[in-house]
């Protein structure tokens, strides 16, 4: 005990003294701490499918760059920025953005703690805690890892849910004079430009938003009611004018509907609903590529959290407006998801992501008021379990290794074999890690129909078939695939590559007297 009271003492003396000190103090602790947690192998683990197409569209002109962001249903802004750092193909400077967003998005989780934690009489606490949830949480970690405008994105919407909740705390700040309330309204507002900036997964946010105004504004009576209204609705406006320009080009630039594009995602079932929920909310890891679980140092730990969560929304019971904003950011986007499955499946771990950040700053807050008179063990043991919890991340399987697989290919591609692939993004993969590129695999050489590769086997040309997930996409099981290369007869060989990826061998047909030749087989686009 006297120890713990010793270490306890100078931080509560600069709690008391010094709130703002000890708030930047905090936020630069769980910055650093989660910015070293996703530096560590960053460049290590090899590039999805979605990732190659973030390094091909960054290579792009500006002019060129632009129109294919737009023309695929996706904001140029975060593309434009990875330009200026010409990442090439190195995945650790093309991740390097992703990792500095997720610290900062782990950074602002303290101040949305701190914020709830001061209404449970544990600030500090509440602060710590909810940046340590997010800094360590492994899918937290694996977007910060991922060469998309995710965690970006979700930086963004975490300083907007700092503001929002500000707002929610002290509503006659919000409708007071400016120099009161100017910080919670410019991080609403500035969080809400950034994030629909960079991708249009953030509108359900502007909807969070939306929703927890009235909340806010029924705390108020009168002219303060009113002032806060007009407020909110200039401030709104002022995000429709700043970024709907931006929405406009994109309308006009595409072809089809918003939602064609999500047409792969396949339907959700039970299996599928556990996995991603397990990864956004429970602190799992999955593949993220094929969405199966893999494991984690303390599977424990993740039954824990929502009760945590559960304690945390019981103590804001006093913060009604609070409390509302914080379950209207978990539950809002689950919901929407749910909702629009029969229309359209959308249920994937990059959608839900603030709806699990959102998830696990209200655990931190329900920890911190639990454990509010054993702060220092609590932080400690907390920050313990959850690094351990993470460290099997590191090692997992992630993505499939097509990295692998065009190392084990090549030697066949150079001896004249043709490849008959099951998924049409494979030859994106191969050719991002065969040594020449493109060159090495050109599209003569790639089949996709059965007939096609019997026929190049008649005529002599050995064949690999490869079976392997390339995106979040429905790809035909394996026992289904081999069910279909009957015809090609008895393989020369099997070989696995990690988890996904199976090469599958066949020499060519001997047929005496066959008048089939590989001119007979249609190139493949």
């Amino acid at each position: 005990m006297p120890v713990s009271l010793s270490i306890q003492t100078p931080l509560r003396q600069l709690e008391s003294k010094n709130p703002r000190a000890a708030t930047l103090i905090d936020f630069a602790v769980i910055f650093l701490l989660s910015l070293g947690l996703r530096l560590h192998g960053l460049g290590k683990k090899p590039l999805w499918i979605d990732e190659v197409v973030t390094t091909l569209r960054a290579a792009l002109p500006h002019t060129k760059l632009i129109a294919d962001s737009l023309s695929h249903h996706h904001l140029p802004t975060y593309f434009l920025l990875l330009a200026q750092l010409s990442p090439g193909a190195d995945p650790w400077l093309l991740r390097l953005p992703s990792a500095v967003g997720g610290a900062l998005a782990a950074a602002a989780g303290v101040l949305v703690g701190r914020t709830l934690g001061e209404k449970v009489g544990a600030r500090r606490l509440g602060g710590l805690m909810s940046g340590l949830m997010l800094a360590t949480a492994p899918v937290m970690v694996q977007f910060g890892q991922d060469a998309r405008p995710y965690a970006l994105e979700l930086a963004a919407i975490m300083f907007s849910l700092w503001g929002l909740v500000t707002l929610a705390c002290d509503a006659e700040a919000a409708a007071g004079p400016w120099r009161k309330g100017l910080g919670a309204w410019a991080s609403l507002l500035l969080g809400l430009v950034g994030a629909l900036a960079l991708i249009g997964d953030a509108v359900p946010f502007v909807l969070v938003a939306n929703l927890s105004a009235w909340p806010i504004a029924k705390s108020l009576e009168g002219a303060t009611r009113r002032r806060f209204l007009r407020r909110w609705i200039s401030g709104q406006a002022a995000v429709l004018l700043s970024v709907g320009p931006l929405y406009l080009a994109m309308t006009r630039a595409i072809d089809d509907e918003y939602l064609t594009p999500f047409n792969w995602i396949p339907p959700l079932g039970l299996l599928r609903a556990w996995w991603v929920g397990a990864d956004i909310y429970l602190l799992r890891i999955a593949n993220i590529v094929t969405l199966h679980l893999l494991p984690v140092g303390l599977p424990a730990l993740g039954l824990v959290v929502p009760l945590l969560a559960a304690a945390g929304f019981l103590a804001l019971g006093r913060q009604p407006a609070a409390r509302i904003v914080m379950v209207l950011a978990v539950v809002v986007l689950p919901s929407l998801l749910i909702l629009a499955e029969p229309a359209r499946p959308l249920w994937l771990p990059r959608y839900l992501l603030w709806s699990g950040a959102a998830f696990l700053i209200l655990a931190g807050v329900g920890a911190a008021w639990l454990a509010q008179r054993w702060p220092v063990t609590a932080l400690g043991c907390g920050a313990a379990l959850l690094v351990i919890n993470l460290m099997p991340f590191y090692r997992a399987e992630t993505v499939p290794r097509w990295d692998l697989a065009a190392a084990a290919i090549a030697p066949a591609l150079a001896t004249g074999a043709d490849l008959f692939l099951e998924n049409h993004g494979a030859p994106m993969m191969l050719r991002a890690y065969l040594p020449g590129g493109a060159a090495a695999l050109p599209s003569d050489k790639v089949l996709f129909q059965i007939s096609d590769a019997e026929a190049r086997l008649r005529a002599g040309t050995p064949v690999i078939a490869v079976h392997g997930s390339t995106g979040q996409g429905r790809t035909k099981p394996m026992p289904a695939f081999r069910a279909g290369l009957a015809q090609l007869g008895t393989p020369g060989g099997e070989t696995r590559i990690g988890r996904n990826i199976v090469l599958i061998r066949f020499d060519p047909i001997p047929v005496a007297a066959s008048n089939v030749s590989a001119a007979d087989v249609r190139p493949n686009p």
